[in-house]
């Protein structure tokens, strides 16, 4: 879901290593990838 999403494509492209760890890269998530990213089956799929 969104952990994943946010650990494979926010956390690493757009967030980068500041967001990296496991408490924010929920947060970075949620706030940087937005509402379409927040989709877990979405992000599954693409990635």
């Amino acid at each position: 879901g969104v952990v994943w999403c946010g650990m494979m494509w926010c956390g690493m492209i757009w967030c980068g290593m500041v967001w990296y760890d496991m408490d924010s890269v929920v947060w970075c998530g949620m706030i940087w990838c937005g509402v379409v990213w927040y989709d877990g089956v979405w992000c599954g799929m693409v990635w």
